[in-house]
Formats: structure tokens, sequence, C-alpha cells
């Protein structure tokens, strides 16, 4: 059974290898390894774990004073079709409204077709694109 639960320091080797598996591994975005190796900024940051192994994560961090932005939405490729991302997605909604947001905002890239169909089926609205390659998305909560 999956279980949805906030970062404990102990998770960060397991976290900054599953952000790495996907962005620089599986989606090609090798410039990111860097700085996904010294990311230490885990406050906001929820965590899928399937069998003592993390699987999913997704944060949010403040965008404006009615708006949070959600961050870092990955799941492993094994473990993708389970509803992980979904759990995930409601998880962080409920924190956030708990802080009171309004509004969330986030930003993904155009080759992640499949998260931008996830994101449009969960009610987000493109709101505009960057450079051809930067998809920026709203939802009010």
């Amino acid at each position: 059974m999956c279980i949805i639960r906030k970062f404990d320091p102990k998770d960060k080797q397991q976290v900054t290898k599953l952000w790495i598996d996907i962005c620089v591994d599986e989606y090609g975005f090798k410039e990111w390894k860097k700085e996904l190796e010294i990311i230490d900024d885990f406050e906001n940051l929820l965590v899928a774990e399937l069998d003592d192994v993390v699987v999913g994560t997704i944060a949010y961090q403040p965008y404006d004073d009615e708006t949070a932005e959600i961050k870092r939405l990955y799941v492993n490729s094994n473990c993708r079709g389970l509803g992980i991302a979904n759990k995930l997605l409601d998880s962080i909604i409920d924190e956030i409204k708990e802080k009171g947001y309004t509004k969330l905002y986030l930003e993904t890239w155009k080759q992640l077709e499949s998260g931008r169909r996830f994101y449009e089926k969960n009610g987000f609205v493109l709101r505009d694109i960057q450079d051809e390659l930067r998809y920026h998305y709203i939802r009010n909560i």
C-alpha cells in the first residue's frame, strides 16, 4: 500500500536518486544533475512510499499571497498508473488549502506531454507558454 507522508531527512538519498533517475536519465535534462544533488529545501515536500521505498514526490512553495507553486511531482516509472500522482496531488492540495492559498501555479516542459495531460485532467488550465518550451498552468482550489 502506498503511503503519502512528509519528507524525513532519512529520505534525502532516495529522493535525490529518484529525481536524477527521472529528470536526468529518463527525460534527458542532464544539466539539472548538479542542481538536483545539492537541493536542501525539503520543508514542503511530501513523499510517496511503497514497501519502504520512496517512489514519488511533490512539493510546493509560495508564489504570491494567494498562490502556491506546485514543484517536483515525480513518480518512479515502474509505479506509474497506480494512482500515486493523484494521491500526491490531492495530499499537497489539502496542505496548501490549510495554509490559506486559493490558487495553484506550476511550470512544466513541452516534452513532458504525459505530465501536461495529467495536470489538465486535474483541472489545471494553460496560462501561457514561455520560450516555446515551458508551459505555465493555473488552477483555483
